[in-house]
């Protein structure tokens, strides 16, 4: 499924002050787009919207859970591999 939301719809709805709303199937998509953004931030020194990005993610990774859970999972066994 595409996200509802591209890169630049996502920067706009943070830059804005508002939540990103988006479905569980749409957000492993929009987590990435979310830690891509910032990142730039970081690199251009507008740390308060990293922050920002970041909290977003953390919220959303409570509202999608077992998403949430998949993706330690995989941290996990990541981190196995290069063991």
């Amino acid at each position: 499924m595409k996200p509802t939301m591209n890169k630049e719809s996502l920067k706009s709805t943070i830059l804005a002050g508002r939540t990103v709303q988006c479905e569980a199937e749409e957000y492993p998509e929009i987590r990435t787009q979310l830690q891509e953004l910032a990142g730039e931030w970081i690199d251009n020194k507008q740390t308060i919207y990293a922050q920002i990005a970041l909290m977003e993610v953390k919220r959303l990774d409570k509202k999608f859970p077992s998403w949430n859970l998949l993706a330690n999972c995989s941290l996990a066994d990541a981190r196995r591999e290069w063991r």
